[in-house]
């Protein structure tokens, strides 16, 4: 991660950092351990739970970092789209040139930050595609039918983990949830294909679409209510005997109340669509190799 980060860049963001403000910082200071970043490194130790400790290393002392460290990093991350809920839990320590955060992830969490890595899948072993108008022998026949449930199963996950009931709303912006959604479409993307069922295959390809409408709908929530004036205020004032009260209408916050209304809204009708489709190829899959799926 050397020279990623440029000092202009980074003084620019520290300015209107949530983090840091109101703390007696060095802005400076901080901007230069910023810009030192030298790398990361994420390890994960699972055992009765995914254990987890996030390493960042400087080019000079980091103490200075100490005050604000978990806040800042748990903001650049949502700002990147990255943000993964459990990190709010996790503790903070720093030591020399290096900031460690740690803690348990869950097992959905974990899938989550994997993705980020998007490492490739490995094909399955034969290379026959069931037809469903073709004859297949008995050998080819369960081979498909077992890609085909785990393809199924996969697909499943995916989307039990990024649906509407796994959805915190105070810790997503529109813009992070979309982030989520957009990947895990290309996690169906990146699925073996080899031996899946013809009909499953056109299933997944319409779940990852699917996934994609719904996060383009989440990052445009974001998208318009960014665009709403921020600085624009109504002052409203109004009074009894000897009291009187004062509010002010913001234009931005509300446009994203409402831009964010929306595309929940949309986002609920699309995943109940596919639900309906999960359900559809489910049974369809189930009594044509009359195997649970």
């Amino acid at each position: 991660l050397s020279n990623v980060v440029g000092v202009a860049a980074s003084r620019a963001f520290l300015t209107k950092s949530k983090a840091i403000a109101g703390k007696n910082i060095d802005i400076d200071e901080l901007s230069r351990v910023l810009t030192s970043v030298r790398g990361a490194t994420l390890g994960v130790r699972v055992l009765d739970k995914p254990h987890a400790k996030l390493r960042i290393d400087f080019g000079q002392d980091a103490a200075v970092l100490a005050p604000v460290a978990k806040e800042l990093i748990l903001e650049i991350l949502a700002n990147q789209g990255a943000m993964i809920d459990e990190l709010a839990d996790w503790s903070v320590d720093v030591k020399g040139n290096t900031v460690f955060l740690g803690g348990v992830f869950s097992t959905r969490g974990l899938r989550h930050i994997l993705s980020l890595a998007e490492p490739p899948l490995p094909p399955l072993e034969s290379p026959t595609t069931f037809q469903p108008n073709e004859p297949a022998s008995p050998g080819e026949t369960q081979a498909v039918a077992q890609a085909s449930i785990k393809h199924f199963k996969a697909v499943s996950q995916i989307l039990d983990d990024v649906g509407p009931r796994r959805r915190n709303r105070d810790d997503k912006t529109p813009g992070e949830y979309g982030m989520w959604l957009d990947r895990s479409a290309r996690k169906i993307d990146k699925l073996p294909l080899l031996n899946v069922d013809e009909d499953l295959l056109d299933y997944s390809g319409e779940v990852s679409h699917g996934l994609r409408n719904i996060s383009n709908q989440y990052r445009g929530a974001g998208v318009k209510a960014g665009t709403a004036s921020a600085d624009t205020y109504y002052e409203v004032w109004g009074g009894y005997g000897y009291g009187y009260g004062y509010d002010r209408y913001n234009p931005r916050r509300e446009a994203r109340k409402q831009e964010t209304a929306t595309a929940v809204s949309a986002g609920i009708t699309s995943f109940n669509q596919l639900d309906d489709m999960t359900a559809q190829i489910r049974r369809l899959m189930t009594q044509r190799y009359k195997i649970e799926f």
